[in-house]
C-alpha cells in the first residue's frame, strides 16, 4: 500500500510540495536573518551615535572650560595690569613729594648739594671724604649774628688777650650773666636789690656752661653785690650808678667748625658819645657817632667763640686778633 501511495504522488506535486516547503523555510529563515541584521544594526548604529553624541560632548566641555579658563586670565591680567598701574602711580606720587620736599629744604638753605666727587688717584692708603656745607657770609650773619647780643663786656681787660672762658674770673662771668638778667627778675626795696640764686645761675649757665659755676661776690653798676647762703639770694645794698660804656662791633667774617661758631668782629669802645680803639682809650677815633663803619682800620679785631651744647651755643673764648 505504501508502494502504491507514493506511486500516488507523481513528480509535479512532488515538486510543488517542495517548494512550499522550502518557500515556507526560506520565510521563515530570512525573517529571522532579517530580525538579526536588523538588530545588529541597529546595535551598531546607536553604539556609534552614543560614542559620537560623547564626544560631542567631551568637545564642547573641554571647550567651555577652555572659555572659562581664558575669562579668568583675561580678569587676572586686568587685574594685574591695574595693581602694576596703581603702584606706579604711588611710586611716582612719592618721587614728586621727594623732590618738592628736597627743593624746599635747598631753597630755604637747609640743603646742600655735595660737591661733585672726582675719581681719587690710585693710592696704597685710603682716605675718609666728608660732605661740609658752605653758606655765605650774610647767611651765617643772619644766622649767627644774634650770639653777641648776649655777650656784655664789663671788664675791657677781656677785650685785649686771649681768655678761654675757665681762665675768666668768676666775678668777671657773674656780672656778665647779671647783664642777661631782666629788671623784672631784680626784686629792689628802696635801695636794697635781691636776686635769687637760682635766676643768676641759670644765666650763666646759658651764657658759659663750663661747669664752674660758683657763687661768690661781684660788682656791677656801682653795687656789690654779696651771696646769702641762708635764703639762696644775692643782696646789695645802695644806688645804682649804670655805666654809659658800650662795646660796638662790626661783624666781618663768620665760621663754622664742627660744633663751633668763630665770629670775627671789628670792636670799639663808645664813651660819652666817643668811639675809641680798645687798645687806646686816651684818644678818640671819632667823635659824635655810634657808626663805627667808616674807621674799621683804626679799630681792633676780636674773635667770640661759641660751642654747641644742650641744645644751645655757650662762649667758650674771647681772643683779640
Amino acid at each position: 500500500m505504501a508502494k502504491n501511495n507514493d506511486e500516488v504522488l507523481d513528480k509535479k506535486v512532488r515538486a510543488r510540495l517542495r517548494e512550499d516547503i522550502l518557500s515556507e523555510i526560506n520565510t521563515s529563515v530570512k525573517d529571522d536573518l532579517v530580525e538579526t541584521v536588523a538588530n545588529d544594526v541597529r546595535d551598531t548604529f546607536n553604539s556609534k551615535y552614543k560614542n559620537e553624541i560623547k564626544e560631542e560632548i567631551k568637545r564642547d566641555i573641554v571647550d567651555d572650560i577652555k572659555e572659562s579658563v581664558r575669562k579668568d586670565q583675561i580678569k587676572l591680567s586686568r587685574r594685574k595690569s591695574w595693581k602694576i598701574f596703581r603702584l606706579d602711580i604711588y611710586i611716582i606720587l612719592l618721587i614728586a613729594c621727594s623732590l618738592v620736599l628736597v627743593y624746599r629744604l635747598y631753597d630755604s638753605g637747609n640743603l646742600t648739594l655735595p660737591a661733585k666727587m672726582t675719581k681719587p688717584t690710585e693710592s696704597t692708603t685710603t682716605t675718609k671724604q666728608t660732605t661740609t656745607e658752605i653758606h655765605d657770609f650774610s647767611w651765617l650773619k643772619n644766622k649767627y649774628s644774634y650770639l653777641l647780643n648776649n655777650v656784655h663786656i664789663i671788664n675791657l681787660d677781656l677785650l685785649k688777650g686771649e681768655f678761654n672762658t675757665e681762665k675768666i674770673s668768676n666775678e668777671d662771668k657773674l656780672a656778665m650773666a647779671y647783664k642777661n638778667i631782666s629788671s623784672k627778675e631784680i626784686q629792689k626795696e628802696g635801695i636794697i636789690s635781691t636776686i635769687k640764686g637760682e635766676i643768676l645761675e641759670n644765666k650763666y649757665n646759658e651764657l658759659f656752661n663750663d661747669n664752674l659755676f660758683k657763687n661768690d661776690n661781684f660788682t656791677i653798676d656801682g653795687l656789690n653785690y654779696a651771696y646769702s647762703e641762708s635764703t639762696n639770694s644775692y643782696i646789695a645794698i645802695g644806688e645804682e650808678n649804670i655805666s654809659t660804656d658800650e662795646i660796638l662791633y662790626s661783624i666781618y667774617d663768620i665760621k663754622e667748625d664742627g660744633n663751633k661758631v668763630v665770629i670775627s668782629s671789628y670792636v670799639a669802645l663808645n664813651r660819652d658819645n666817643k668811639i675809641y680803639n680798645i687798645n687806646n682809650l686816651e684818644e678818640s677815633v671819632k667823635d659824635n657817632s655810634r657808626d663805627i663803619t667808616d674807621v674799621l682800620d683804626k679799630l681792633s679785631k676780636v674773635d667770640y667763640t661759641f660751642e654747641y651744647s644742650n641744645g644751645t651755643f655757650h662762649l667758650v673764648k674771647i681772643a683779640n686778633r
